[in-house]
């Protein structure tokens, strides 16, 4: 092939490297030299595409992360001439011939770290490691500058870096560790945890912490990109319920670079996403298409992908595919959809698809009728998006088994394969899924999104396809938390005694089933928290609405139900003139009681925590009494809970392989996604007690469906018990088979004909509840949890300020506190965004910021302590509590509220104009 270049209308001098040249197609490019990591590096660019863009597709360098692509997150901060920039938003025009960058790869490599990228893994403040690399560029910036920062000081350096998973409390802790190590303070010998004795209960860092600190975690569009790559943009309905009249794809095809268009005609399999339902449906029903045919049911539904050999061209025909709509009626609440006039959504089934009740006690129905004192009220919950930094993304093509491969983010990816294998038409043989890292999911990737998209189109083009969402596409068209509407009855005797509560719900399903009659089901299993109650009545229904699905999202139900059911706790003692605290003693389950569906409590905890707050608590109202102010005004609240560790139901299970390796290691083989919670340091850890082999020769391989066995879903805190106790049962099996044949080392197993791997199951003694009373026995374990908020509320305006949030957990035996401490501050204060400014409103919450996403600049202190009660069914005693930690958070934050100005706000979030009115 001849290449015949044109030289450019202006010829600049040598000595000069930063030019423009316009090309013969009328692209203007700049020619410039920047010194990147130390290196003189060319770069021939459009002077408009920014330096993100530059450092990851010019130079492949992918620590740098491509997040809101707004300047919102600083997940892709780099260093330029010694300033913090964020370079999405910095084009290559504005940067200075011959600037000195730094990004992530130039501060560290997991070979070589820099110390401040060994403080963050010592600190613990590295969960799924999305926003780290822009936290540590970050960190090296404000050191360099200032070794011996304050609290404040770094709050208002990071108030342009994001994260989701810790709460920032960790990240906080880790530049102030950094620099004492800068100072010279403290050496790295005096972080380093003595392991001699096992790993149980000691904070060693995760295995993959400096991984994902030197940026070189592979998340999903970091990837590399196979040869012939087709990249996709979905056409997106642009009605929340209308009937697709036709699909013209003839101009779009048209366009250069693009391959082809696919819509639903395409695809050869039911073209429908089946999620397991609850018993009652039978069978289970399929709704959600991955490419509508002949009707939307929301906005942002998709109807056709369009391939193109850049995601420039595939952006730009996506444009000309023209879809002629019949625009039809659309219900937005569970009032509307459950109108007598409204239209119906589905065909296959009505509006209100689900109900389920609870009945507990002798006389549920009307013990409310009969207490002495009755509090009520109407509580409301929103959309709640679920704002992790890193955009939806799959990778789809066909690997040297001619299976289709997607490589994607999953938190259950057997299960997923399996709904994909019928949507599109694919043999069960022949597909496999691979989890990628993930920048957070908090439950959402239990749903398939942009899996099938892929899927469809490199089963269309037989050519790898890539499909990247934008973080406005992320937000407006992926799950978000269920609404929830409840009308709530607390009775009790005059002395504080409980005696019932009563609950009439409706949850907003959206526009598909995804799993939300799981929704309803954990909102009834957790209904009334770890309190007793002789008799307890509930009602809930699932609602189908034409905006987008609820879906799984930490506490799944739980968060909803407990703060109507603390709030009303707290009513109820100002009613009658009872301390919170004392109330909340009073009832307190203990040894004997009985949950909520009735079965016996294997533990019974909450009395423990209560007294261990206490004193807190007392402090804690000393000091806002003291610190209040005209104007301004503190209070304190609390609230507690339990939660389900499981799937809900009967014979959940798990399981896992173990393997020993050459060396005397161990692999272990179990899908257990782990997407921040710290999955890797607790098989390390569980492994490490079961069989005393170190944790550098613990290895974990779980990433890809191929080479490891179906563990469940990484959702409900299930691993850590029950792939956790899958592991340990494997263990056993290879330390048995060990001992009874005298074998030392895995040659010994070789020289005997032994087999070098070894399955382990775990499958729960629970039962589903009944369909008529919700009574049952749906778990094996439960978590517990009391916090406390201290607010400071202006009485003018209604603004909170959060100043600290205090959590007293109990999970059992803590396997590792620096990833349990990381999962309660991260809960905490996602509990607190939850409470007072998360919120989905259509079209304009389009980004991290307008979703209410907490930041470091209103974010609280966070302080988190533990009674550790041996749970027998749990691994070594202990439990997962990934969702516990943010269930009672909105609660206490709404009773602080009250205790400081006696407003009472039933409705989230709490924002100010409705503290304001409630003062009135």
């Amino acid at each position: 092939m001849l290449i015949y270049w044109r030289l450019p209308v202006r010829i600049p001098a040598l000595e000069n490297s930063d030019f423009v040249e316009r090309l013969p197609g009328g692209i203007v490019m700049i020619d410039r030299i920047l010194n990147i990591n130390g290196i003189p590096r060319r770069v021939i660019a459009d002077p408009k595409r920014s330096l993100l863009d530059i450092l990851r597709d010019n130079f492949g360098m992918k620590g740098t992360k491509k997040s809101c692509n707004q300047g919102y997150c600083g997940a892709c901060s780099v260093i330029i001439d010694g300033e913090l920039v964020r370079s999405c938003r910095m084009p290559l025009e504005k940067i200075e011939p011959g600037a000195r960058i730094t990004t992530i790869e130039g501060i560290g490599t997991p070979e070589n770290p820099h110390i401040i990228q060994k403080a963050f893994a010592y600190a613990g403040a590295i969960q799924c490691g999305f926003c780290t690399p822009g936290m540590v560029v970050a960190a090296k910036v404000l050191l360099d500058k200032n070794d011996n920062p304050s609290e404040q000081e770094i709050r208002e350096h990071f108030k342009h870096n994001l994260c989701r998973c810790t709460g920032y409390t960790a990240i906080i802790r880790a530049v102030q560790l950094a620099g004492r190590l800068l100072r010279g303070e403290i050496t790295e010998d005096d972080l380093k945890v003595d392991e001699s004795e096992g790993i149980i209960g000691k904070p060693v860092p995760r295995p993959t912490a400096i991984m994902k600190a030197c940026g070189t975690a592979p998340f999903g569009d970091d990837v590399p990109e196979p040869v012939g790559i087709l990249h996709l943009k979905a056409v997106r309905s642009p009605h929340h319920h209308a009937k697709i009249l036709s699909i013209d794809t003839t101009e779009a095809e048209k366009m250069p670079g693009v391959a082809g268009v696919v819509t639903a005609k395409d695809i050869k399999g039911k073209n429908r996403l089946i999620y397991g339902t609850h018993p009652q449906f039978k069978p289970p029903m399929a709704d959600e298409p991955v490419l509508c045919e002949d009707r939307v049911r929301m906005w942002g539904d998709p109807v056709a992908i369009v391939a193109a050999e850049t995601i420039e061209e595939a952006e730009a025909a996506a444009k000309k595919v023209r879809v002629e709509y019949e625009e039809l009626p659309a219900c937005f609440t569970p009032a509307e959809s459950m109108a007598p006039d409204a239209v119906r959504i589905h065909d296959a089934y009505p509006n209100k698809s689900f109900e389920q009740p609870l009945l507990k006690g002798d006389d549920p129905e009307n013990a409310i009728e009969k207490c002495e004192v009755v509090v009520e009220g109407e509580f409301t919950t929103t959309l709640t998006p679920h704002l992790f930094l890193e955009p939806d993304s799959a990778l789809a093509f066909f690997d040297e088994e001619d299976r289709l491969t997607i490589m994607c983010r999953s938190i259950v990816i057997h299960y997923h394969a399996k709904q994909l294998a019928i949507a599109l038409g694919v043999k069960k043989d022949k597909i496999r899924l691979i989890e990628n890292y993930s920048g957070g999911m908090f439950g959402a990737k239990l749903n398939v999104t942009c899996e099938g998209l892929a899927g469809a189109a490199a089963l269309k083009f037989r050519r790898p396809c890539k499909i990247v969402y934008t973080m406005a596409e992320t937000i407006n068209c992926t799950c978000k938390r269920h609404p929830y509407y409840m009308r709530m009855k607390l009775g009790a005797d005059r002395d504080g005694t409980f005696k019932a509560l009563w609950c009439d719900f409706d949850v907003d399903n959206g526009a598909y089933l995804y799993w939300s009659e799981g929704t309803v089901i954990r909102g009834l299993h957790n209904f009334g928290g770890p309190y007793r109650y002789e008799n307890l009545w509930a009602l809930g229904r699932m609602v189908t609405t034409n905006h987008i699905p609820g879906g799984a999202f930490r506490g799944f139900g739980a968060p909803q139900m407990h703060f109507a059911s603390e709030s009303l706790i707290d009513m109820l003692a100002r009613k009658i003139g009872m301390d919170p605290l004392e109330i909340r003693k009073k009832n307190a389950q203990v040894m004997g009681d009985t949950d909520s569906t009735n079965a016996p409590l294997e533990v019974a905890p909450f009395p423990g925590i209560l007294e261990k707050l206490e004193p807190l608590f007392k402090a804690a109202k000393e000091k806002a009494a003291r610190e209040s102010a005209p104007g301004k005004k503190r209070g304190v609240g609390i609230a507690g809970a339990y939660f389900g560790v499981g799937s809900d139901g009967a014979k959940d299970g798990s399981e896992a392989w173990v393997d020993i390796d050459p060396d005397g290691g161990i692999t272990v083989r179990a899908t257990v996604a782990d997407p921040g919670e710290g999955g890797d340091i607790q098989i390390a850890t569980i492994v490490n007690k079961a069989l005393g082999v170190p944790k550098e020769k613990i290895r974990y391989d779980g990433r890809d469906m191929a080479r490891a066995p179906h563990s469940g879903p990484s959702a409900g805190s299930r691993q850590t018990t029950l792939t956790g106790r899958a592991i340990v049962n494997a263990c056993d099996k290879l330390k048995k088979t060990m001992d009874e044949n005298n074998c030392k080392t895995f040659e010994d197993m070789i020289g005997k004909n032994l087999p070098t791997r070894y399955i382990g199951k775990h499958v729960c003694d629970t039962t589903d509840t009944d369909a008529k009373t919700g009574q049952g026995r749906p778990y094996e374990n439960r978590a517990y949890i009391a916090q406390m908020a201290e607010v400071e509320v202006d009485e003018k305006t209604g603004k909170v300020n959060v100043l600290k949030m205090t959590a007293i957990g109990d999970i059992g035996t803590i396997l590792n506190p620096l990833a349990v401490e990381g999962q309660f501050e991260g809960g905490l204060n996602m509990g607190v965004g939850f409470g007072l400014w998360e919120d989905y409103k259509h079209p304009e919450t389009n980004t991290l910021v307008k979703g209410g996403i907490p930041n470091f600049t209103n974010s609280p202190l966070t302080e988190t302590h533990f009674v550790e009660t041996y749970r027998p069914n749990g691994t070594f005693g202990g439990v997962g509590c990934g969702e516990i930690v943010m269930v009672p958070t909105a609660a206490a934050v709404a009773n602080a509220i009250e205790d400081a100005v006696g407003a009472r706000v039933t409705h989230l979030p709490i924002t100010p104009d409705k503290i304001a009115a409630a003062m009135k």
